[in-house]
C-alpha cells in the first residue's frame, strides 16, 4: 500500500546529504575521497584569494659569451632585483642593477671567490640570497599581490513523479515506490556531481546557467604530454617533480595519483630500477596501490572511472573541497499532488574549490 503523503509536507525540505555519502566508493570516488566540506559558498561565483611566492629562478635569454661580460638578459624579470646573488652553473654572480622593462641585469662576475666563465643560452639562473652588509639600511620592500580565484556553483536536480495508478499497483520487492524513486534520483545526482569534479567546465552564460570547472580543466601549468606513448616510471616521477618544483610538497599534503582502469594496469606493471609499485587493499574496499617516487616516497594510486583512458592526475586532496552553496546541500522537497501524480524533487548546488593550481599535475595523451 502506497504511503499517504500529507499536504503538510509540501515544500518541506528534507536533507539527503548523509544518504548520498553512504553510496559505494566506486560509485562516487571523488565524494568518497573528499567528503562534503564544512565550508560553504555564499555566492554563485565562489571566490578566494591565494598567496604566491616570487619565483626564484629563470633562464638566460642569450649566452654570456665570456668571463668578462658584465650584463645578462633573462627570460623572466620576476625573480630578480638589485643586490641579489644568483647562481649560473658553478658561478655566483651579484646583480648590481636590474631593469625590469628590458629584463637586463648589470652584474659583478665571479662573486664570493667563485670563478667566472661563459654560460650557454637558456642556462638556469637561480636566486641564492640577498647581499647583506652589516649596518646597512633596510632594503626596499616588495610584495606580491594575492591572486583572486573563483569557481561557479552548479545546480544538480531531478524530479520524482509517481502516478496514482503506479502507487496503487503492487510492485514485487518495493513497499514504497516514491521512496524508491527518490533514492535513485539521489544516486544519479551524486554521480553527476562526481563526474563534474573531474571533467566539469567552468561556464556562465550570463543569465542563470552555470557550471563549475573540474580538476581536468583547472590544471593548466603542470601538464605533461604523453605523445601517445605508454606511461613509464620516469613520467610519473616527472609529474611529481613538476609539482615539487612549484613548491607543492613544501606544506605536506595528501597526494594521490588518480588513474583510469587501463592505466592502473600499466602502472601496476612498472618495475624499473627496483620496485616502483606496491599493491594493497584499503578498508573502503577499493584495490589500490602505492607508487614509490624518487622525490617524496610513497604516493597512493587510486582508480577513478571518470578519467579518460589516456590521462593520469596527481592531486593534493588537502587543496580540494566540494562545497555547497549556503542552504543548498542536497535535499528532497515534496511538491504535492499534480493531477493524478505525486511529485517531488531532489536538488543541490555545489562548487569545487581547487586551491593553488600549480600544486597539481596531469599527464595527457598517454597510450590508452
Amino acid at each position: 500500500m502506497a504511503p499517504v503523503l500529507s499536504s503538510e509536507l509540501i515544500n518541506e525540505i528534507e536533507s539527503v546529504t548523509k544518504q548520498i555519502t553512504m553510496l559505494s566508493p566506486e560509485t562516487i570516488p571523488m565524494i568518497t575521497l573528499l567528503g562534503f566540506s564544512e565550508n560553504i559558498a555564499i555566492a554563485t561565483e565562489h571566490s578566494w584569494f591565494e598567496d604566491e611566492m616570487y619565483q626564484m629562478a629563470s633562464n638566460l635569454d642569450g649566452e654570456i659569451a665570456t668571463a668578462g661580460d658584465t650584463e645578462m638578459t633573462v627570460n623572466d624579470a620576476e625573480p630578480f632585483r638589485k643586490d641579489q646573488v644568483v647562481k649560473i652553473d658553478d658561478e655566483l654572480i651579484l646583480i648590481t642593477d636590474f631593469v625590469v622593462a628590458t629584463n637586463v641585469a648589470t652584474i659583478t662576475r665571479g662573486y664570493a671567490g667563485t670563478s667566472a666563465s661563459a654560460h650557454d643560452d637558456d642556462a638556469a639562473v637561480e636566486v641564492q640570497f640577498n647581499k647583506s652588509v652589516e649596518g646597512a639600511d633596510a632594503r626596499a620592500a616588495r610584495r606580491k599581490q594575492k591572486v583572486k580565484k573563483s569557481n561557479y556553483t552548479q545546480i544538480f536536480d531531478d524530479t520524482i513523479d509517481i502516478s496514482g495508478t503506479a502507487q496503487q499497483v503492487s510492485t514485487i520487492g518495493i513497499d514504497d515506490l516514491y521512496e524508491e524513486e527518490k533514492q535513485k534520483k539521489q544516486k544519479e545526482l551524486a554521480i553527476q556531481l562526481d563526474k563534474a569534479c573531474i571533467g566539469g567546465v567552468k561556464y556562465d552564460d550570463g543569465t542563470d546557467t552555470r557550471y563549475f570547472g573540474g580538476i581536468r580543466n583547472t590544471i593548466v601549468t603542470n601538464v605533461l604530454a604523453g605523445g601517445g606513448t605508454a606511461i613509464t616510471n620516469a613520467r610519473l616521477n616527472e609529474m611529481v617533480k613538476s609539482v615539487w618544483d612549484a613548491g607543492g610538497f613544501e606544506s605536506g599534503g595528501r597526494y594521490v595519483f588518480l588513474v583510469p582502469a587501463n592505466q592502473l594496469s600499466r602502472v601496476r606493471a612498472l618495475d624499473e630500477n627496483g620496485r616502483s609499485y606496491e599493491q594493497r587493499s584499503e578498508a573502503a574496499g577499493a584495490r589500490i596501490g602505492t607508487f614509490i617516487s624518487d622525490l617524496v616516497g610513497d604516493i597512493t594510486v587510486l582508480p577513478n572511472k571518470n578519467l579518460s583512458t589516456s590521462e593520469i592526475f596527481l592531486i593534493d586532496l588537502d587543496r580540494l573541497e566540494i562545497m555547497a552553496l549556503k542552504g543548498r546541500s542536497f535535499f528532497h522537497q515534496y511538491l504535492g499532488k499534480v493531477g493524478d501524480s505525486e511529485t517531488g524533487q531532489v536538488i543541490g548546488e555545489y562548487t569545487l574549490k581547487m586551491s593553488q593550481e600549480k600544486a597539481h599535475a596531469k599527464a595527457v595523451n598517454l597510450l590508452a
